[in-house]
């Protein structure tokens, strides 16, 4: 299943979001999940990358995304990531985890 994850753009849970971005937004809800935008920068421009979290019986699971994509600006990157992040959530569901 990790194998994937990783295909699709997730991370292996052992990376514990390492690497990502610390230009963390508010979390913003959907679904009864928790989006955070943590946009990474790079060279100038921002890398599309934050985290969905949801709480299952009593385990709040992570799914960590990353994605290719760059914006110019901080704000054009964390509404791309939240945008991703309820796409996944409406394609995948708790398949994500």
């Amino acid at each position: 299943m990790s194998f994937l994850k990783k295909l699709f753009g997730g991370t292996d849970s052992n990376t514990q979001g390492e690497g990502f971005g610390k230009n963390s937004s508010p979390s913003v809800s959907y679904k009864g999940y928790e989006i955070v935008a943590k946009p990474k920068a790079e060279g100038g421009q921002f890398r599309l990358a934050g985290k969905i979290t949801k709480e299952i019986d009593g385990t709040l699971k992570e799914h960590f995304l990353v994605r290719a994509d760059v914006f110019s600006s901080l704000e054009e990157a964390v509404r791309a990531t939240e945008s991703k992040a309820k796409y996944l959530i409406d394609e995948q569901g708790e398949y994500i985890f």
